[in-house]
């Protein structure tokens, strides 16, 4: 990939005003980015060392979204997004019970790029996400041709059935 264009804005951001971002869940689907209005360009795909993927965040409709922890043995895979550096104080709202943090993501064996993602202190248990936010994260590593193997794990995760929603 060539990662020395630039993005091109209108709203008065210079070229450079960026931030990179590391995607792990449903934020990895260019949809979900849209349907967020945030101005993106996809960077590149990479992973991070020594992290886990669960569905363990609790969130207010019952149900688990992605999280990542420290885990010595695994990496997590994702998306690298270029996001206009005036979208940061948005995506932090957006991204409630999480908190940003500045990881190394790996996009070759000899490169590696700093880049903000996002991780929760606000679990749950009940490591089950409803079937269709799993299916915009697997749509997501699919659109972004992540590892076979990873897509594997990511469709065997387990779903909540609907009707355990508790309002």
């Amino acid at each position: 990939m060539d990662h020395n264009n630039k993005i091109d804005y209108d709203n008065n951001l210079k070229s450079d005003d960026y931030f990179l971002y590391f995607a792990y869940g449903s934020n990895m689907s260019e949809e979900r980015l849209k349907e967020r209005r945030i101005r993106f360009e996809m960077y590149d795909i990479g992973f991070i060392e020594n992290m886990k993927f669960l569905m363990n965040k609790k969130s207010f409709d019952g149900s688990a979204k992605a999280n990542i922890v420290k885990n010595n043995d695994e990496i997590v895979w994702g998306v690298l997004y270029r996001i206009a550096s005036g979208f940061k104080l948005y995506l932090d709202s957006i991204e409630g019970n999480y908190h940003s943090q500045i990881v190394v993501v790996k996009i070759s064996k000899s490169t590696s790029v700093k880049a903000l993602t996002y991780m929760s202190n606000y679990i749950t248990e009940d490591k089950r996400a409803y079937d269709d936010y799993k299916e915009i994260v697997i749509k997501g590593a699919l659109e972004h041709n992540l590892p076979e193997y990873y897509v594997k794990f990511l469709k065997k995760l387990p779903i909540k059935p609907i009707k355990d929603i508790r309002f």
